[in-house]
């Protein structure tokens, strides 16, 4: 038609179908006009085309092998629309669109010409999608090709998809171009153009930038994240072949270790063959730096300057280290060559390099890297050297450094590898050739916390070696006097390895070794021989020096093979080997262990000693019927014992068998032990017997397990439940039914202990993730009495009820009793814990009139006596940290002392007191004995005492001095710290009580102390300031001896008045003698004496129970008589002193008109050995002269018998003379018994609990010899 025509210079056709089983064709419009006898081959400029592709159009890969064979290979459609018109040379695409299924597609409106001229090349390319499967595309072979058309690396391959959309307008001398390429690496967007000069050169300027681009995927490294950017660029090309370039920008993201480092400039120019300029800075809170510097590219090993400041870089916050770390330094460099062979110059630090973790600082003064050649004899060396303060290197070579580094790469491949491909090329290498290396670490801790945190070694550890690779002879040696990483430690630690006919030769040991803190191994070396797949190995260890002997003897054969589908199995075969263990010899058999990804065998393994044996035999598979069996026989449980806590015993024989199979599928599980005599912590637990299964229908171990004591299972404990391996759940119950207390004696014993019959009964619920169960249950605690150390209490508890959870144990309130049966108490709260570990207690005591204190005296106690108070008590924190609080009303018969000793010392050759006429008296405190803090760490407390009258407070100051017993009241706070530092605070008003005046045992008195007296406490019971008033009471002393006058015969009550104030420690004395109101005359002689003079009189009272005359008036005879008797008395006491066996003195004094004579003898005797002391004074005379009683005579006696050989418990029988004078006498007889005990531990937290120590003292059955 005229619509369609074909003639020899022309074919014109419309609305064209061609189809296919397989693809279908569709032209608007079908145009093609050339010169007559035009042949279709190569590329031809005359060919005028003017084609319209309808949408829809495809062709199938199959139809156009029909024409092109190699297409075969190749499956889908091809699919195009769109326009084409022109010629090869100026061609024009309208709405072209073209879909290569599964590879790529294009959509355009293009206009190019002059194609292929290059130089004259003109385009407007508008491509509004070019899509490629990156993947696809690199298995893609054009027809006739055996190789695919693109070779992709397989880094780009991953980036799957990627997409470009832009434009471009220009020639090949002057175009610009937009446009962008995305995908799911990210977004690059380039905007460009270029400008070419005829006579000079070619320029090309603009923006190049990049929108989180997935880096951490392009370079197969998952610490590098997203990369944001924005850099301008600019280069020229001149006909001289000479380059410039120049770039500026900046990285506005950048991700690394998931940490953005941000607004980082970068600019850098080019001058041909110089760098001459380099910059690149950060400036961020967490990091600040910059690095500056050149490159001089003229010649074939370039120059390099550079300087790096970093005045700060938070390497935590940067997530380069995991505690919080910084470090700053400034380093500069000056080298030649961009490797290892070709460095030479220096690295070094400008300022020194400070490193700071966890507030500790590392300062690195000096490193200083050194690359250098000297030449000797013709043979040139290469040195690189590191020096620094915590570790020097040094490297030295006569060849190429790279290339030996690369042939002992291929000498471990060779070694390793069974059929290694290796891909380094390594030129021939002299025989001559070597490589030397050796580190010396100066400074451990700073190494190995920089770049190994959790290892630790000693200084001067040393590693050196060699490698020679002409001769394939490598040597490599690490020494330490000690090495520890994480729990494992190891003294004179060495590694060794060398090699010899392509086999590496490794020893590692020390002279010992400790994996925890129970296993100790002495002499410990494992030796192995490695060649490709076969390892040759022996451990032994021999710890000679201990008295129990640990030793082993281990050897074997282990193969590594790699399977067609690359998975390794492992085959190991074990020598006859034997261990020692605590003396017990332990044998191995000649046993083989196999090993794969689907298998496991192991063949006929004994470890046997004597009668106790364990053997494992069998298969496990994928195979129904393989089966692993292993059977215990006699094991007993002490030989682990090594293995185990220090606190923790265990003793028992283990016999038994399990039995495995199918554990792919539907595995069968059947265990049946038991273990005899199970003891722990020397309790005995009877027969233990374990039974367990498996359940196909719930997928899970049923276990059932149960102690037997005695010959019945009546109240014994029992366990049973499931566990399901494919969940990791626990199902199990544990019903206790009569566990000793004391078997949890390790949780509880630093601060209370239980009577030995104490149980538990109740039950235990575990259910949930084995990792993290929830633990339930409730208990009772029965027959039971708690002693606390920190206050020497008993406490009676009939039944104690608690529950617990995960997190807690809760008690109910539960009544108890003290050991006397008065008084009650409520116990109640709760115990912290975190699965069982990390306990912490919160425990209240609700107490009335209840006995909440029983300390006994120490050398180191800050408080003892006996207490009874109301109130609250309230114990918590955890148990190497338990808080006393305390807030109580005390009650009847609590007496409570608080012993206080001097800081001042004094010569004790120095009397106590001194007597002068022109000073007044002085008093000096005892030397303090040696007071030590005593032990209460783990213990704190805060008592608050509101002390009523019905409490006897006793202040002890010193063992020779004064001590106070007082009643009254007041509020008074006793602390105690964890350091021992023991404090009160608070005001006690005395009512009444009893200062017991002491000087040096000379006189020992007992003054009544006023109402109104006060005691005060600010902290250090040293400190306490005193204000009491105390009288002491003397009954009929003569007025006479004061005025010397025959004719007063008065006699009257006088009071010796003493006022303390000021420092208990160091007070302040004022004494006063006070009269009856009606001798108003002989008080206004007293209170006009002198301080000394009134001191005198009132030490006169105490001692002699006279006064001395006062001053002036002389004594005549009465004082001749008394003088003369004196002296006689001194002189026959001297004589008596000579008799042996027998203590005896005298005593005269003379009479006078009221009084007569009055002698006494003294003896003092001990009998039995020292057993019995008799000690007394009989005489005659001093009654008044008018008194006509002729049997009046004068008599003390004291006789005290030991009881036992220690003296601590003593009969005492007496008469004594009367200080005051009383309707039944002049003397007190009296009959008593003493026990007497020392005591050295503060709360006795180191004593036992004893409820009846004078019935257990062995002293009490002593009898007298």
């Amino acid at each position: 038609t005229a619509s369609n025509l074909i003639t020899p210079d022309n074919i014109r056709i419309k609305d064209l179908n061609i189809e296919t089983d397989k693809s279908h064709f569709e032209f608007d419009s079908l145009n093609l006009k050339y010169p007559e006898r035009y042949y279709f081959s190569g590329y031809k400029t005359d060919l005028q085309t003017d084609v319209s592709f309808k949408t829809g159009s495809f062709i199938n890969y199959r139809d156009i092998s029909l024409f092109i064979q190699d297409t075969v290979k190749q499956n889908g459609n091809i699919y195009l629309s769109g326009n084409i018109n022109g010629k090869f040379n100026n061609i024009k695409l309208s709405n072209f669109y073209l879909n290569a299924e599964n590879i790529l597609s294009v959509k355009t409106n293009s206009h190019i010409k002059n194609f292929p001229n290059w130089k004259n090349l003109e385009f407007d390319m508008d491509i509004s999608e070019f899509k490629v499967n990156l993947k696809q595309i690199s298995d893609f072979i054009l027809p006739g090709k055996t190789d695919p058309l693109i070779i992709l690396p397989a880094v780009l391959q991953k980036i799957n998809i990627l997409t470009y959309q832009g434009k471009t307008i220009g020639n090949s001398s002057d175009f610009t171009s937009k446009g962008k390429i995305f995908g799911d690496f990210g977004k690059i967007t380039l905007d460009a153009s270029a400008q070419k000069d005829s006579a000079s050169y070619t320029s090309i300027s603009g923006k190049l930038s990049g929108e989180n681009i997935d880096l951490g995927t392009a370079i197969e490294n998952l610490n590098f994240g997203k990369l944001s950017f924005e850099q301008l660029f600019s280069f020229s090309y001149l006909k001289n072949k000479q380059l410039k370039a120049r770039t500026n920008g900046n990285i506005s993201s950048f991700i690394y270790k998931n940490h953005d480092y941000h607004n980082i400039d970068l600019f850098a120019s080019l001058d041909n063959k110089l760098i001459d300029s380099i910059n690149i800075k950060i400036n961020q809170p967490e990091l600040i730096t910059e690095i500056s510097g050149n490159a001089d590219l003229t010649e074939e090993i370039p120059k390099i300057h550079f300087l790096c400041n970093i005045p700060y870089a938070d390497l935590f916050t940067m997530k380069l280290r995991t505690k919080p770390s910084s470090l700053k330094t400034e380093l500069i460099g000056n080298f030649k060559g961009l490797n290892i062979d070709d460095f030479e110059g220096t690295v070094s630090l400008v300022k020194p390099l400070i490193y700071n973790e966890n507030n500790l600082e590392t300062k690195i003064s000096n490193l200083k890297l050194t690359g250098k050649y000297l030449t000797k004899d013709t043979v040139k060396t290469k040195f690189i050297s590191l020096k620094s303060d915590i570790v020097d290197a040094d490297l030295k070579s006569n060849g190429s450094i790279s290339k030996s580094i690369n042939s002992l790469n291929i000498l471990f491949q060779n070694i390793f590898i069974e059929n290694p491909r290796t891909t380094v090329s390594v030129k021939k290498i002299s025989e001559n050739d070597f490589l030397d290396f050796s580190i010396n670490i100066k400074k451990p801790n700073t190494l190995t916390k920089l770049l190994f945190p959790e290892a630790q070694i000693t200084k001067q550890s040393k590693i050196f070696g060699f490698y020679q690779p002409g001769t394939g002879k490598f040597n490599l040696s690490f020494n330490s006097e000690h090495l520890k990483y994480k729990n494992i430690s190891i003294t004179d630690f060495y590694f060794i390895s060398y090699t010899r006919e392509n086999k590496l030769y490794a020893g590692i040991g020390g002279s010992s070794v400790k994996p925890n803190k129970t296993v100790y191994l002495e002499n410990v070396n494992f030796g192995s021989e490695i060649k490709k797949d076969t390892l040759n190995f022996n451990l032994i260890w021999n710890n000679f020096k201990d008295s129990a002997n640990y030793s082993a003897d281990i050897s074997g054969i282990l193969t590594i093979h790699k399977k067609e589908n690359k998975k390794l199995s492992y085959n190991c075969k074990l020598s006859t080997s034997e261990i020692m263990l605590n003396d017990i010899l332990w044998k191995f058999n000649n046993a083989a262990v196999k090993i794969d990804s689907s298998h496991i065998n192991i063949s006929d393994l004994r470890i046997k000693h004597n009668d106790e044996e364990l053997y494992i035999d069998g298969n496990i598979s994928e195979y129904q019927g393989d089966m692993l069996f292993a059977v215990f026989k006699n094991l007993n449980l002490s030989n682990f014992q090594p293995l185990i806590s220090d606190h923790i015993s265990v003793n028992g024989k283990l016999s038994g068998f399990s039995t495995f199979a199918d554990l792919y599928k539907e595995p069968l599980v059947f265990t049946k032990d038991s273990i005899i005599d199970l003891n722990i912590n020397d309790m005995n637990f009877g027969n233990f017997y374990l039974k367990s299964f498996w359940d196909n229908s719930k997928n899970n171990i049923h276990a059932n397990a149960y102690n037997l004591k005695g010959k019945r299972r009546l109240m014994n404990d029992t366990i049973y439940g499931n566990y399901n391996p494919e969940s990791e759940t626990l199902n199990l119950t544990a019903d206790i039914r009569s566990l000793l207390l004391k078997t949890f004696k390790d949780y509880y014993r630093d601060f209370v202990e239980f009577n030995q019959s104490a149980f538990i009964t109740g039950k235990i619920n575990v259910n949930g993730k084995i990792n993290n169960p929830d633990i339930t249950g409730n208990f009772k605690l029965k027959q039971t009495t708690a002693y606390i150390k920190y206050l020497n209490t008993f406490n009676n508890i009939g039944e104690l009820v608690f529950s617990f959870d995960k997190k807690n144990i809760f008690i109910n309130k539960t009544k108890m009793l003290p050991r006397n049966g008065k008084g009650t108490a409520y116990i109640s709260g709760k115990i912290h814990h975190n699965n069982f570990s990390k306990f912490a207690l919160d425990i209240d005591i609700q107490a009335n009139n209840y006995e909440l204190l029983n300390i006994i005296p120490t050398d180191s106690s800050y408080y003892y006596g006996q207490a009874f108070a109301s109130g609250n008590i309230n114990f918590s924190g955890p148990l190497n940290d338990i808080f006393l609080d305390a807030n109580l009303n005390t009650e009847q018969n609590t007496n409570i002392f608080i012993p206080i000793s001097s800081d001042k010392t004094y010569n004790e050759e120095n009397s106590f007191l001194t007597f002068k006429t022109d000073t007044s008296i002085q008093f000096k405190n005892k030397k303090e004995t040696n007071f030590r803090k005593p032990d209460v760490s783990g213990f704190s407390m805060n008592m608050k005492l509101n002390v009523t009258p019905d409490a006897e407070i006793q202040i002890l100051p010193d063992e020779s001095s004064g001590d106070i017993y007082t009643q009254g009241n007041g509020g008074i706070n006793l602390t105690l710290d964890k350091t021992g530092d023991f404090n009160v605070f608070g005001t006690y008003n005395i009512s009444k009580g009893n200062y017991e005046f002491n000087i040096e045992n000379i006189i020992r008195k007992d003054f009544t102390i006023t109402d109104g007296s006060t005691i005060e406490w600010f902290g250090n019971p040293k400190d306490a300031v005193i204000n009491v008033n105390a009288a002491y009471i003397l009954n009929n002393v003569s007025l006479s001896d004061l005025t010397q006058n025959p004719e007063e015969i008065r006699r009257a009550q006088i009071s010796c008045i003493i006022n303390i104030t000021g420092k208990l420690l160091n007070p302040v004395f004022k004494l006063n003698v006070i009269f009856p109101d009606n001798l108003n005359e002989y008080s206004a002689k007293i209170n006009n004496l002198a301080e000394n003079e009134l001191n005198q009189q009132f030490l006169s009272l105490l001692l002699l129970g006279v006064f001395q005359p006062l001053p002036g008036i002389k004594q005549e005879n009465i004082a001749a008589t008394q003088v003369t008797g004196d002296i006689l008395s001194k002189q026959l006491n001297s004589f008596l002193k000579k008799i042996k066996y027998v203590d005896l003195n005298v005593d005269y004094k003379s009479g006078n008109t009221v009084y007569t004579d009055q002698y006494k003898v003294g003896i003092s005797k001990t009998l039995l050995n020292n057993r019995i002391e008799v000690k007394g004074n009989i005489g005659v005379g001093g009654q008044e002269t008018t008194q006509t009683d002729a049997t009046n005579y004068i008599g003390e006696f004291e006789l005290e018998g030991k009881l036992n050989k220690k003296g601590s418990i003593r009969a005492k029988v007496y008469n004594k003379a009367n200080d005051k004078i009383e309707n039944d006498g002049d003397y007190t007889q009296g009959l008593g018994f003493i026990w007497r005990r020392d005591f050295d531990y503060l709360f006795r937290r180191k004593t036992k609990l004893k409820t009846d120590t004078l019935k257990q003292d062995p002293e009490v059955n002593d009898s007298i010899k």
